[in-house]
């Protein structure tokens, strides 16, 4: 199934008003989409990629504080609770995901790409 993801940029200084908006719009032919819930204590779950052999787009939210990674190998990233990370261009072929915050994560991962 193919995936569109547009996304807008705007950066604004506080008491001074925008500075910068952009929108993007980027396709791709492959894609999944994962709603699901991540038990506390997971240690690199791994993402399943379907169809997707390369990620070039990825999106990651989660309601916990959880950590991803490309690789076991890799050092964690932090994803904050109720924030999103948003990745284009990203060539990956795997995602791991952990869970320290004491509570069932409720996460929602897109990968799109070829």
């Amino acid at each position: 199934m193919a995936y569109i993801v547009k996304s807008t940029v705007n950066l604004e200084l506080v008491g001074q008003g925008p500075i910068y908006s952009k929108t993007h719009s980027i396709s791709e032919a492959e894609g999944v989409w994962h709603e699901l819930q991540l038990a506390t204590a997971s240690v690199d779950s791994a993402v399943n990629f379907g169809g997707v052999t390369t990620g070039d787009i990825v999106l990651l939210s989660s309601d916990q504080t959880i950590s991803w990674r490309c690789a076991a190998t890799d050092t964690a990233i932090a994803l904050d609770a109720n924030r999103v990370h948003l990745l284009v261009g990203t060539n990956l072929t795997a995602i791991l995901l952990s869970n320290a915050s004491g509570s069932t994560a409720n996460v929602k991962v897109l990968v799109a790409g070829a």
